[in-house]
């Protein structure tokens, strides 16, 4: 399907959540699809289709569509599903039949009803350890890297204590963080910020520290600007992010690339990276690697610096036009 005389391009954003990887990759993309001289239109489906736009955050808007009106527009629009929610598969796979492009950010959307789905459609992939994951199981598919827009401003840099700034979550493994911050001293703690999973802090973070809260400093609205983590990795000496998603690695998140906007030195989890040169991105960056409390303790009590020059190398090879007019180009 062509990109229709008006330059019009859905993202169909399948899904429920309002912050995370799914919303932050599909306003990344809008940005890059306007800078490239494309109109991005972001969908959410919903029982009504409304005659006016809502705020999406991030100074974008979003459109809400019914299935049919939704489906309608693959007639003579192109769509780009960004994420698929498991409550939005039926309509995901109606979508899919009728031409649109699907997205996959990381293993755990892969079920065996979607693998079939997505067999004979054009699939994108983000980092190439998913992408001969999907090869292996029979969708082909092709490799666009997270598409990033640098943050607008450029901030006063500052020496207060390491943060983390993404989600605090299992998969995150934040827990190594909050026993990490009972040995260090006030100014070495890392000060948590992010979306929390009140079941994780029941059963994994309150056990290990009743106290845990009093470094963590919340989460920020999806109505905050889309370079909110940038500002606050800004006023930090480092950034911290213990990532680890079963059979995903190597490649990049938004809250590394965030860091990396900030120029600060980032400290990933060992098991991140893969041991695969193919994979692992960022293996000859001079990241700092731990996979212990005890080893982020000891990193965060000494000196740091930030490849700068590897950071910018990987931001442009993720610019956000660029990445846009890629993927565009294989519709």
């Amino acid at each position: 399907m062509s990109v229709s005389k008006n330059n019009l391009v859905i993202l169909a954003i399948l899904a429920d959540p309002s912050t995370g990887g799914w919303p932050t990759y599909t306003a990344h993309l809008a940005y890059g699809l306007r800078e490239a001289g494309f109109d991005p239109l972001i969908a959410k489906l919903t029982k009504t289709t409304e005659g006016k736009p809502r705020d999406f955050g991030r100074g974008l808007t979003y459109w809400n569509f019914n299935e049919a009106d939704l489906l309608s527009a693959t007639r003579h629009t192109p769509v780009i599903i960004t994420a698929i929610g498991k409550n939005k598969r039926v309509a995901a796979a109606e979508l899919i039949k009728r031409g649109a492009v699907t997205v996959i950010h990381d293993p755990t959307e892969l079920d065996k009803d979607l693998i079939e789905t997505l067999k004979d459609s054009r699939v994108i992939t983000i980092r190439k350890i998913i992408a001969e994951r999907l090869s292996s199981l029979g969708v082909e598919n092709d490799f666009v890297p997270h598409p990033y827009k640098r943050s607008p401003l450029r901030f006063d840099e500052d020496k207060a204590n390491p943060v983390a700034i993404s989600r605090v979550d299992f998969d995150k493994n934040t827990h190594l963080i909050v026993e990490a911050n009972k040995g260090l001293n006030p100014k070495d703690k890392v000060i948590i910020h992010g979306t929390l999973n009140t079941l994780y802090e029941s059963v994994k973070l309150k056990l290990i520290d009743p106290d845990w809260r009093s470094s963590y400093a919340g989460g920020w609205s999806a109505k905050d600007d889309l370079w909110f983590a940038v500002s606050i990795a800004s006023r930090s000496r480092a950034v911290v992010d213990l990532s680890t998603i079963k059979g995903d690695g190597g490649g990049t998140q938004y809250s590394f690339l965030e860091a990396m906007d900030a120029m600060k030195p980032l400290v990933l989890h060992s098991n991140w990276f893969t041991g695969e040169s193919a994979y692992d991105e960022m293996a000859e960056m001079g990241i700092y690697k731990i996979s212990t409390p005890e080893e982020l303790s000891a990193q965060l009590c000494e000196p740091m610096r930030a490849d700068q020059d590897s950071y910018l190398t990987l931001l442009e090879n993720h610019e956000a036009r660029k990445i846009a007019k890629g993927l565009i180009g294989l519709i």
